[in-house]
Parts: structure tokens; C-alpha cells; sequence
């Protein structure tokens, strides 16, 4: 075997799911009844950037910096615990490519219990609804937003069309980000799993360097 083979073999082994594995069925959302799987929609990262943000105590200042993704139309999914119906993981899939590896991306860093996934566009336009004055109250984005402190993942969507994910994560702190890579390596999803109790929860396996 010649160097180069070992090394391209050596990529893939550290992927079980290589050349076989959607994002969906690596990550355990593929349709499946025993499975607790919610479809929220899809969305489009406007310019191909977004913020892993905390849904309530939004970016600002310059304090948090956009993570490329695909400008291309994601399904958004979450899969829910069965013991007690809450947010295990949220994953925005941009393919169904088979996936090669990934990498650990950023962290949601949730205050207030709420994870986003918001375009810098998709947070102007929040922005601009907000000092209209239009959030009254009853105005069907506050009633959204409502559904959303009750504990419902959904995909808010204001008067101007704008749409972005708000999902429950039951806990606070710096949660990790991952992204997977299909064997051209493009990113495939970007997923984050709620659980501070594991250490590296639903990390996925490491994309391997080549040996220079």
C-alpha cells in the first residue's frame, strides 16, 4: 500500500459513518416511530453567515463574530428526550451528501434557556421591528415568542418574511456547536446538543489531516 493510500484510509477510519451516513441518520433524525423527532422548517442563512446565539440576549457590539455556513435552503430538526419531552439536539442539515467527519464550530452561549440560529440580516430585521415599536404584546411575533417561553421549538417568522429557529434548551452555559462534513467537505449540518452532564456530548469524529 503507498503512502498516500494509507493516508486517505486513514481519513475515513476515523469516520464509521464514511460513505454511507446522511446527517439525518448519523444524527439520529431520520424518520423513524420509535424516535422523538420534531421538523421545524427550513431556513436560509442570508449571506451564508449566523450567529449561534442565545435567543433572547441577542449578538451585539461586535462581541460575537458569524460562522460561515452554506447559503443554501437548511431543514431544521430537533430530537426530543424521551423522558421527559425536552430539546436533546437541534440540527440545521444543509445536505443529504454522506458525511466523512466534523469539528466542533463555537458554543450557543445561553443566558436565558433559549438557543437561535439568526443571520446578521435576520437580526436587522429584528431589530427594526422592535424600534417600529410593533412588539405590543399581542402582535403575532410577541404571541410566537410566547409558544416559544412555554417550551415549543419553532421557527419565528416576522411580518417582512425573516425567519430563524428558537429552541428550548432546559440549560444554561456555553453549549457546543458541531458542524459535519460530506467526503467533498462542504459542510452537511450544523448541530448543537444540549447536555453539559457529558463531556463532548455528540461530538462527532474528527476530520483527519493529511500528513505533510
Amino acid at each position: 500500500m503507498t503512502r498516500a493510500a494509507a493516508l486517505f484510509l486513514l481519513a475515513f477510519a476515523a469516520c464509521p459513518a464514511a460513505a454511507q451516513d446522511d446527517a439525518r441518520a448519523y444524527l439520529g433524525l431520520a424518520p423513524d416511530p420509535a424516535a422523538r423527532i420534531m421538523e421545524l422548517g427550513t431556513w436560509v442563512a442570508r449571506d451564508g453567515l449566523t450567529f449561534l446565539a442565545d435567543a433572547f440576549i441577542l449578538p451585539g457590539g461586535g462581541a460575537m463574530q458569524p460562522l460561515p455556513v452554506p447559503e443554501t435552503q437548511a431543514d431544521l430538526a430537533v430530537r426530543l428526550r424521551a423522558s421527559d419531552g425536552s430539546v436533546a439536539l437541534f440540527a440545521a442539515i444543509f445536505s443529504a451528501n454522506p458525511i466523512r467527519c466534523g469539528e466542533e464550530v463555537g458554543a450557543f452561549p445561553i443566558e436565558s434557556g433559549y438557543a437561535a440560529l439568526m443571520s446578521p440580516q435576520d437580526l436587522a430585521a429584528l431589530d427594526l421591528y422592535i424600534a417600529r415599536g410593533l412588539m405590543t404584546g399581542g402582535d403575532d411575533v410577541s404571541q410566537q415568542i410566547d409558544r416559544a417561553l412555554n417550551g415549543a421549538p419553532l421557527l419565528l417568522t416576522l411580518p417582512d418574511a425573516t425567519t430563524y429557529p428558537i429552541v428550548p434548551t432546559t440549560i444554561e452555559g456555553d453549549l457546543p456547536a458541531y458542524a459535519l462534513y460530506d467526503t467533498d467537505g462542504d459542510m452537511a449540518a450544523l448541530y448543537g446538543v444540549f447536555d453539559l452532564a457529558v463531556p463532548d456530548a455528540g461530538a462527532p469524529p474528527p476530520c483527519v489531516q493529511s500528513l505533510s
